[in-house]
């Protein structure tokens, strides 16, 4: 299938370049230094001699530890990988397009939870953005995610930024496969979010719904990854980097589900086999007395694999103006799911156990009302979409939010896998208290009020929902 709206996407760039930086991979680069620290402003705290020659000043272990505690991140940190420095100049001074001289400076930016990121400086002041894989990928994940962001720019407004330049070979000299791509202004909102006042924090929030509405106006009929040839493909798997969760784009929402349930584990205990089974079983049945619900059908929409805070970039001019979105970055894993999935909260104003303190959960509230609210404006009144945006939040339910971390996820080994999952059944079953059959980490939540009053259309009757605004499982 073709997808709609689209004629072509992001290919591998300069497939004569490619092959040159895999011999490059190989053969290495004459004269190349080996990898050059950063210290804890993010710059390299190495210096030049008299003949232009880099002088290591420290010792790399006092240099490596100074770059890991210096950049505190939205999130865990992954260990650093070895860099080449050189072997990086020498490939932008090389292969990136435009005439901007040699590269000058390398500095660092927060990692996110699968690569690390430096800033490349030109001698006219020109940057551009280096992003390296931490752990081997498959080359369908790259070039997903290049496809997505090019599909994105073509069909949106949202801004996401252009890759120049791709490396797929993990074993090449510079240290890491890695992508060249351009530096977007702003800075993370997860840097700024606390600090915003909350009328500037609604302003926001209200970009934010601009993006979700984008991203749902994007339609399709099969579950899946978008690929360099402009089709829909399989689904990358969250657990194993080389792995598809099938060979095949799923044309209904509960065999996408099923997938994730399959026996094939040699690892997995006969008593986790049996909860597996147990849990299709559950999952069958939910989407069996949900059957004519359009929150879990087709057409399908386009989410993005991480939407956190750490992956919108936000510019500010002035203290006294609202933060503007200057770019939505790190497409990697992002799907086309059904429209349940894509229409959720902000993960950081959803209320859990942790953020009560100093009114946490009450502006929280006043966040999420303006979320959704801005979001059913998103469209015309009184149209179906509209109208889903509204069910879709009052039905959300823990069967279908939890699914995710407890079996698209790795975890620590089957122990805490048939935990995970026995807890789950559980949970779903009605068989634990009362408090613990929620959609999310706040032990006592219940659906905001303010939703019945958030929009004209509110005296509608409520559909497909039982006596405490969930799903009907």
């Amino acid at each position: 299938m073709e997808l709609e709206k689209h004629e072509g996407v992001a290919q591998v760039p300069d497939i004569g370049a490619v092959e040159a930086m895999h011999r490059l991979g190989e053969e290495g680069i004459e004269g190349a230094c080996p990898t050059h620290h950063l210290d804890g402003d993010g710059e390299t705290d190495d210096t030049n001699d008299e003949n232009g020659e880099i002088q290591d000043n420290d010792d790399p272990s006092e240099d490596a530890k100074s770059d890991t505690s210096s950049t505190a991140s939205c999130g865990d940190e992954p260990p650093p990988l070895n860099l080449n420095y050189e072997a990086l100049k020498y490939i932008a001074d090389n292969f990136l397009p435009g005439s901007h001289g040699p590269c000058v400076d390398i500095t660092s930016m927060r990692p996110g939870g699968f690569h690390e990121i430096r800033v490349l400086h030109f001698e006219d002041g020109w940057s551009c953005i280096a992003r390296f894989t931490i752990e081997y990928e498959v080359l369908q994940k790259t070039e997903s995610e290049l496809a997505t962001i090019e599909y994105v720019r073509k069909n949106t407004t949202i801004p996401v930024p252009e890759i120049y330049f791709i490396n797929h070979n993990e074993n090449h000299v510079v240290g890491s496969a890695f992508v060249l791509m351009e530096r977007m202004d702003g800075e993370q909102l997860c840097n700024v979010w606390s600090d915003l006042s909350l009328k500037h924090k609604l302003d926001v929030i209200e970009q934010l719904a601009n993006v979700t509405g984008q991203l749902a106006d994007q339609k399709f009929d099969k579950i899946g990854v978008i690929t360099k040839d402009g089709t829909i493909g399989p689904l990358l798997s969250n657990k194993d980097p080389t792995q598809t969760i099938a060979d095949h784009a799923f044309t209904s929402t509960i065999d996408s589900y099923l997938a994730y349930l399959e026996n094939d584990n040699p690892k997995r205990t006969e008593a986790a086999k049996k909860l597996y089974h147990e849990a299709r079983d559950e999952i069958r049945s939910f989407f069996e007395h949900n059957a004519t619900n359009p929150l879990l059908h087709a057409p399908y929409r386009l989410m993005h694999g991480d939407y956190g805070s750490q992956n919108i970039l936000v510019v500010q001019a002035d203290n006294d103006l609202p933060p503007k979105i200057s770019a939505i970055i790190d497409w990697d894993l992002s799907q086309t799911i059904e429209v349940e999935a894509l229409y959720e909260y902000p993960g950081w104003i959803i209320d859990d156990n942790s953020n009560k303190a100093e009114d946490g959960w009450a502006k929280n509230k006043v966040l999420r009302k303006h979320f959704v609210a801005s979001l059913m404006q998103h469209y015309p009144q009184d149209s179906p979409e509209r109208k889903l945006v509204k069910q879709c939040f009052r039905e959300k339910s823990y069967i279908l939010t939890y699914f995710g971390t407890t079996f698209m996820w790795d975890m620590e080994n089957e122990e805490s896998a048939e935990k995970r999952v026995r807890g789950y059944l559980n949970v779903i079953r009605g068989q634990t208290d009362e408090m613990f059959r929620h959609p999310y980490d706040r032990l006592d939540w219940k659906i905001d009020s303010d939703l019945e009053d958030s929009d004209a259309e509110s005296g509608d009757e409520e559909t497909s929902r039982n006596s405490d605004g969930e799903l009907e499982s």
